[in-house]
């Protein structure tokens, strides 16, 4: 990605001529252009390059997920599809209750998902970057409608193309949003089943498991926002593009 590749140039690389890099002055952002209520930023402490995939894994799974855990019409965006297959599995291991959508989904997965989501019978959905990208799923410029019944967006990790941020984050219109309404837990257990009975190919899917996550939830709270986005110092050039070159430096030193 352009971050690493700008970190490494200035700690690895040399040349004997000089070297010379352009850039855009300014990022106007794309935050204004969300029509969602709250949006919160979280930074995760990422000290090492070398360490950055574990260390927001391990937040993520430990901290961020058991909070939706009970809260459905929620979607998940991760943007490295080697991040994506490993929440999958791990989602798998635990008997989260999700549905994905990713470009590898098939046309039968992928209408299962959506109807799933729109009817809140999943607790959440496993949304791929390539899958905005080669799907036009609700991209702007196109005819293909947003995803409906979205309340909840999370951002596993922030898109290389703002535009990705923009789009989906915009699929939560105001009366769904997570602070207009919380979901409840009713019916879960036939829920879980239900999903598990439905989902194929899976060496994790056991339709007679009915036993619940071992992971303690926590509580949901009025604290979530309708679109909860994570990152780290390594994404700074992203970041910036999302929300602006002004607001860019006062998130990464938070």
């Amino acid at each position: 990605t352009p971050g690493v590749l700008s970190s490494v140039d200035n700690l690895f690389a040399s040349n004997y001529a000089g070297w010379s890099r352009f850039r855009i002055k300014r990022w106007p952002g794309v935050l204004k252009s969300v029509g969602t209520s709250s949006q919160a930023f979280r930074r995760v402490l990422s000290l090492k390059l070398a360490n950055y995939p574990d260390t927001v894994f391990a937040n993520f799974t430990k901290t961020i997920l058991p909070q939706y855990q009970n809260l459905s019409h929620t979607l998940i965006f991760i943007n490295s599809y080697f991040n994506y297959v490993r929440l999958r599995n791990f989602m798998d291991a635990e008997d989260y209750d999700f549905e994905e959508l990713s470009e590898y989904s098939s046309h039968g997965d992928a209408m299962r998902a959506k109807m799933f989501l729109k009817e809140g019978r999943t607790k959440m959905v496993l949304y791929s970057a390539r899958r905005w990208f080669f799907h036009n799923d609700g991209k702007e410029g196109t005819d293909v409608k947003p995803l409906a019944g979205v309340e909840r967006v999370v951002f596993y990790d922030l898109p290389d193309d703002p535009q990705a941020y923009k789009d989906i984050a915009g699929w939560i219109s105001p009366t769904n949003s997570a602070n207009h309404e919380t979901s409840t837990q009713e019916d879960g257990l036939a829920k879980q089943t239900l999903r598990q009975k439905t989902r194929k190919g899976r060496k994790h899917d056991k339709a007679e498991d009915n036993e619940p996550n071992n992971a303690a939830p926590l509580k949901p709270t009025s604290q979530l926002a309708d679109v909860e986005v994570n990152f780290t110092i390594w994404d700074r050039l992203k970041l910036e593009r999302i929300v602006g070159s002004q607001r860019v430096e006062m998130l990464v030193k938070s």
